[in-house]
């Protein structure tokens, strides 16, 4: 029923080891129109107590079909490399709320990060704890919260382009750089999006500090994946 796609693309060089990957790996699901939530119902064993919560948590249909298909699809994935049936992939939090692997199945190079937007789901899956995604659809004008959420120059940016399009996709562009960069430090908005800046241009680059990637996953849904240098 459902799409499942396993991205491969141009990743930045220091990812690569005589041009084969380290171990990062992005996929992605289309979930497809008109799905209803009663047709998820006999996946809801896949989640525990606590994502039942955030689960129930949600008032509009769309958003609970996210979620749990989020995680039914993240589990079947960790669940390959684990040996685990995916209904027995389990998670804990830290204080910011970023999911990991309980103790007694977590692996020194397994991680992961899960991003979904609206009938999009993206995960990542690396041998480094500071990874992170954002997916978002870029069809709307979200430029009203750039006060909120970007520095001067990146506002700036944004309002130099001669399009509408044009400005559309910087937004974007910048927008879900900074929150994978958050997803990464495992902090989310507690990291505060104003506190720092992202590169405004380029699929594949570095500030020095992090690797960024972004591209079109398909079309009107911009991914950016982004990656902390390990210590030499």
């Amino acid at each position: 029923m459902f799409v499942h796609r396993s991205m491969v693309k141009s990743t930045p060089k220091w990812l690569f080891n005589n041009g084969e990957n380290n171990g990062l790996n992005l996929y992605w699901l289309e979930i497809p129109d008109h799905t209803t939530l009663s047709e998820m119902e006999h996946y809801l064993h896949y989640l525990d107590d606590d994502e039942r919560k955030t689960y129930e948590a949600y008032r509009v249909e769309e958003k609970r079909i996210e979620f749990l298909l989020g995680r039914v699809f993240l589990k079947n994935l960790l669940g390959v490399r684990l040996g685990l049936q995916p209904d027995q992939v389990r998670f804990m939090k830290n204080a910011y709320g970023r999911p990991y692997l309980i103790p007694s199945q977590a692996q020194p190079d397994l991680f992961f990060n899960l991003s979904h937007t609206r009938g999009v789901i993206a995960c990542v899956i690396a041998p480094w704890d500071k990874v992170g995604i954002d997916v978002e659809r870029t069809d709307h004008d979200a430029s009203d919260v750039m006060r909120v959420v970007f520095v001067e120059k990146e506002i700036e940016f944004v309002n130099s382009q001669l399009t509408s399009d044009a400005k559309r996709q910087a937004f974007y562009r910048i927008w879900t750089r900074k929150e994978a960069v958050m997803k990464a430090e495992g902090k989310g908005f507690s990291l505060p999006p104003r506190s720092f800046t992202v590169p405004l241009e380029g699929e594949c680059v570095s500030d020095g500090k992090y690797e960024y990637l972004t591209y079109l996953l398909i079309p009107d849904c911009l991914c950016s994946l982004v990656v902390k240098k390990p210590e030499p």
